[in-house]
């Protein structure tokens, strides 16, 4: 039988050895944590200085191109002052004739850091950028919004100098063509645009480029956006040839028969327009303008224009943009236009970033956009506050939205921007919806929202349940978001599917205001929705959105239908939009439209009903019946081609054009 180990004695354990050793190995330990963590703050301080030395660098070249502009301005104007003896060569008739002048040389110089060398030192003391001592976290982009709140420069070189801290990975991706563009390469393609767009074709800063409202490049057609303000240019979207404008810009999409000649001659005095084609055309002429040639770099000239580096040309108040909204199927209905300087551009967007702050600031954070590009809040919620960011974001386009499940697949965003008419795509993306935290709808409540959320609902809790829903409604008096609501988790309360939430700011204002008197009414009563921003154009007229709402005791703004949309039945009264969600519950439906005069109801139905329409409708007709009470039954449903609908998701046009094949 083997014998038990023997063991050690406590006696004969030296204890303060072990002690000692134990010491020395604790200390060995933490000297080397210690050098660790000194490089990872030596690390960051550096970075951190870096990027503040970058700020403060770009910050002194532009204040010293202000200084330059200024200063040659200043010499033309006493240029033109001079008299002629002094061109001829006489210089004494000039300074006989200017000695009675006085020269005010405060005049000349611009408060800039040339003339105060002072605010360099003052800017990089007080700057919150760099830590005065180790250890403290710092966020390099967050103070940059303060201290150039109200820069001297156009939209494109104010966003643009963000671009250079970027990481090279992100930047802008079109879905749909699969093209991108680094963050970091944004400023060399502007400058490539603009320079070839001067030097080549002659553009000038008082030129005018009209932009359809639809368009298939989004991504190439803001680029040239960017190139147009950089050039001191301005655009206009609208649907209709408007006058003034010496560009257009358009895909292959763009019906070329509305550039006629005789259309031409009535809006510009030559008759002659410069058409840019972002895409491949189908129909080109040869005074036609490739945005494939505009890229090509100069080889022997070398470019003139650079977004960050050239004089600016602009002051932020010069109108950037301008919004023309028409009904195109009703001519005697009169068109609204809104004019966006470069300042209420970025003032829209440092709105938009304070109300999204925290999503665009993660670094895994990555947006998808189905917004149309010729939304005000496309440009100011999700556009340049990526770029202000560095955020990824991915276009596609409401004409391309039923590739939205492939979309998700290969983009694998975070946040999932559209319309509430585009929504409902979403339902069919099934297990591709994983890689959401975020859906935000943007506008008015539409007919088939409610049973889009439902189907959401029943998705989400298969494939992502802890996604989130937030609702906001963009205004084109504001030019961009103005009411939000916070994010809220699915199931939706049916007290909250129409809710828009509140005011984004204290520069917006939201109202509701009595049809009858114009009053602003309280909690609970039923009005037209009424917006303003007040540091846009200082105006502090309240803009009316032909939206009926309501706010409820905690201050929610919540919507129910179109202006027209109340209807009283004897004793009860209901809303269209309370008609059309019925009908739009239908699976047959699309999107449905009542009309509260005659209390017919409109329809698109489906592409799966396409093939037996008279039972489809049929059966709209019986369903209808059953779930609409006895007092609010329709007279009669009628089924259209299509259903437009404006930016903000309401009715723009008169559905009856579109009239085919009664039901009863």
């Amino acid at each position: 039988m083997a014998e038990a180990p023997s063991r050690v004695p406590p006696a004969d354990i030296d204890v303060a050895i072990l002690t000692k050793e134990l010491e020395v190995a604790f200390a060995e330990q933490l000297i080397k944590c210690t050098k660790t963590l000194q490089l990872d703050m030596v690390a960051e301080r550096e970075a951190a200085t870096a990027t503040t030395l970058e700020y403060l660098l770009a910050q002194v070249d532009l204040k010293l191109l202000h200084f330059k502009q200024e200063l040659l301005n200043h010499v033309h104007k006493e240029l033109q002052q001079t008299p002629l003896p002094f061109r001829n060569g006489h210089p004494t008739s000039f300074k006989e004739s200017t000695m009675g002048n006085d020269v005010d040389e405060s005049n000349i110089r611009s408060a800039s850091l040339v003339s105060n060398p002072s605010e360099l030192e003052e800017l990089a003391q007080e700057h919150p950028r760099l830590p005065p001592k180790e250890g403290e976290c710092v966020h390099p982009i967050d103070a940059v919004i303060e201290e150039a709140a109200t820069p001297r420069i156009n939209a494109a070189a104010y966003i643009l100098q963000f671009t250079r801290v970027h990481a090279p990975e992100k930047g802008l991706h079109d879905c749909h063509s699969g093209e991108s563009f680094p963050y970091e390469t944004l400023v060399d393609v502007v400058a490539c645009l603009a320079h070839n767009l001067r030097t080549l074709h002659g553009f000038h800063a008082v030129d005018i480029v009209w932009l359809p409202m639809d368009s298939n490049s989004p991504l190439r057609t803001f680029l040239v956006m960017l190139a147009v303000w950089t050039l001191g240019g301005s655009i206009v979207w609208s649907s209709v040839h408007p006058p003034l404008v010496t560009w257009v810009c358009v895909d292959s999409t763009f019906d070329r028969t509305s550039l006629t000649r005789s259309s031409l001659s009535t809006h510009i005095p030559d008759g002659t327009l410069h058409v840019l084609h972002v895409d491949a055309p189908l129909e080109q002429s040869h005074s036609d303008v490739l945005y494939t040639d505009l890229l090509v770099t100069p080889a022997t000239t070398p470019s003139t224009v650079h977004p960050l580096k050239a004089p600016h040309w602009v002051l932020p108040s010069k109108v950037a943009m301008t919004l023309h909204l028409s009904n195109a199927n009703n001519q005697d209905e009169p068109s609204v236009e809104f004019s966006y300087s470069h300042g209420d551009l970025l003032a829209a967007m440092e709105t938009s970033i304070g109300v999204f702050r925290s999503r665009f600031q993660r670094a895994q954070s990555s947006f998808m956009s189905t917004l149309p590009l010729a939304a005000p809040e496309s440009l100011t919620f999700v556009l340049l506050p990526s770029i202000f960011y560095g955020t990824p974001l991915h276009f596609l386009t409401p004409s391309h939205v039923a590739d939205l499940p492939k979309a998700l697949r290969l983009a694998k965003p975070a946040v999932l921007v559209a319309t509430g008419l585009h929504l409902s795509e979403l339902v069919k993306a099934n297990d591709a919806m994983t890689c959401l935290e975020e859906v935000v709808c943007i506008g008015m409540s539409v007919p088939s929202l409610p049973r889009t959320l439902r189907a959401l609902h029943t998705l989400s809790s298969k494939w992502r349940p802890d996604l989130k829903f937030r609702r906001l409604y963009a205004s084109p008096a504001t030019a961009g978001v103005c009411i939000e609501s916070p994010p809220m988790a699915f199931p939706i309360p049916p007290t909250q599917l129409r809710a828009l939430g509140r005011a984004v700011s204290n520069d917006v204002q939201v109202c509701v205001r009595s049809l009858s008197t114009g009053a602003t009414l309280g909690p609970k009563q039923v009005g037209e929705l009424c917006v303003c921003r007040l540091d846009l154009h200082h105006l502090t007229q309240q803009f009316p959105t032909n939206a009926m709402a309501y706010v409820d005791v905690d201050g929610q703004v919540h919507g129910i239908g179109s202006k027209d949309g109340i209807v009283n039945l004897g004793c009860e009264s209901t809303t269209t939009l309370e008609l059309e969600e019925v009908l739009a519950s239908h699976p047959l439906v699309e999107d449905a439209v009542v009309s509260a005069a005659a209390m017919t109801a409109y329809i698109k139905l489906a592409p799966a009903a396409a093939t037996y329409v008279d039972d489809a409708l049929r059966s709209v007709s019986i369903f209808a019946a059953k779930q609409i009470p006895p007092a609010k039954q329709l007279s009669q449903i009628m089924r259209v081609l299509d259903i437009p609908r404006q930016l903000d998701g309401q009715p723009s046009c008169p559905i009856g054009l579109y009239e085919t094949n009664p039901a009863y």
